[in-house]
């Protein structure tokens, strides 16, 4: 069974949830407004925080605007993207980034979105790390900032993996998805600081599956553009002050 059947804001999507979305999406084009074509990425402390069903939602919001978005699944090791689309992922980035295809129409395919296209992952290849760090991915992103105008990239969570840290130069925010009740305060310290490490500009925090009960969740003596709760479970979200 598909566990990411229905997983797309859609017409019978709770109100709250899909105002959620606009609102990040809001706050994503203010951090960013004078890039022409941003790239965002996202990725997380540990795994299953939710990160790709919510940057697959945040790309179709940036769809409904009118605007061409192409959204890849640079998570190499457990992609996700093409079971939340229903499409095939026999050939996508890794073959891309491998350098044995150049012909991007050939793999790049509509998502059932108007205006929202998804590269998949390809084949799991035995060095993600090195194919993100390539030329080849590097031409793929100046591609896509020339033919749409927002780019999303699903990179595997950086506190196990450092494949998100590694087209940091590339990138031009990055949002943080952390799990309520489940990520602790160190490990999302130290995706921070290591993102911190390479240049990467981190614009927030989104903090998935709150309880909206619970207090709230800051990193001390850091300041952030934007921090979001963000609910897939309940009715609405809850945005956390900066401090």
């Amino acid at each position: 069974m598909n566990r990411y059947h229905n997983v797309l804001v859609g017409p019978k999507t709770p109100f709250a949830i899909g105002e959620a979305f606009k609102e990040i999406r809001t706050n994503m084009l203010y951090t960013v407004r004078d890039v022409t074509c941003p790239v965002y990425a996202v990725t997380s402390a540990l795994a299953h925080a939710g990160k790709s069903v919510l940057i697959a939602n945040i790309a179709a919001s940036f769809a409904e605007l009118g605007k061409r978005v192409l959204l890849i699944d640079a998570d190499l090791r457990s992609p996700a993207q093409h079971k939340i689309f229903r499409l095939d992922r026999s050939h996508g980035l890794s073959e891309i980034a491998a350098g044995l295809c150049e012909d991007y129409s050939g793999v790049i395919a509509p998502s059932g979105i108007a205006g929202l296209d998804l590269l998949p992952s390809g084949h799991i290849p035995p060095n993600p790390s090195e194919l993100l760090g390539s030329l080849s991915f590097a031409r793929l992103i100046q591609f896509a900032q020339e033919n749409y105008d927002a780019v999303f990239i699903d990179f595997p969570p950086a506190g196990v993996v450092v494949d998100a840290l590694i087209p940091a130069e590339l990138i031009t925010g990055y949002a943080v998805v952390v799990r309520s009740g489940i990520d602790d305060r160190r490990a999302v310290n130290d995706v921070l600081s290591s993102l911190e490490g390479v240049g990467a500009k981190v614009l927030g925090f989104i903090l998935n599956d709150v309880d909206p009960k619970v207090g709230g969740y800051g990193r001390e003596k850091t300041k952030y553009k934007y921090r979001y709760r963000y609910n897939y479970a309940y009715t609405h979200p809850q945005e956390t002050a900066e401090k």
